[in-house]
């Protein structure tokens, strides 16, 4: 598990060095319609040379459920449009490694909604670590 979250951390690490870079060649919306024009075309042919049986069913299952369907909307929503652009704003006008470290703090967050929606046990030891990463985060941005 750990050597797989820390290539995910490496990708996310250099999203924002990468955007920012865009960022001074495109505007912000032009980056939000050509990322989501490229992640389109990738995720067309990942459904039709990989997933294509799955994906039928689960169409399906999600067209039947309208919680499932509300939130698939409403995360894509806010990924594509609210904190894509929201980000790239903030991108234009400050450091990104400060703008990753506030950021930062969604662990806290992912947290208490796991514990209030999904029931999810938090012990002391995991709100302790919590707190070490906003500790770690406010150091960092003072």
């Amino acid at each position: 598990m750990i050597p797989q979250c820390l290539s995910i951390a490496c990708l996310i690490g250099m999203r924002p060095i990468i955007m920012k870079y865009l960022l001074n060649i495109i505007s912000a919306n032009s980056l939000i319609v050509f990322s989501g024009i490229i992640n389109f075309i990738f995720i067309l042919l990942y459904i039709l040379f990989i997933e294509s049986d799955n994906m039928i069913k689960d169409f399906h299952k999600i067209r039947n459920d309208k919680t499932a369907l509300f939130l698939l909307v409403f995360i894509t929503f806010c990924i594509f449009i609210v904190i894509d652009y929201t980000t790239f704003e903030l991108l234009k006008i400050h450091k990104a490694y400060l703008i990753e470290a506030v950021i930062a703090v969604y662990p806290l967050i992912t947290m208490l909604f796991g514990y209030l929606i999904l029931n999810e046990t938090v012990s002391y030891t995991h709100f302790l670590g919590a707190l070490f990463i906003i500790t770690g985060i406010v150091l960092l941005v003072k």
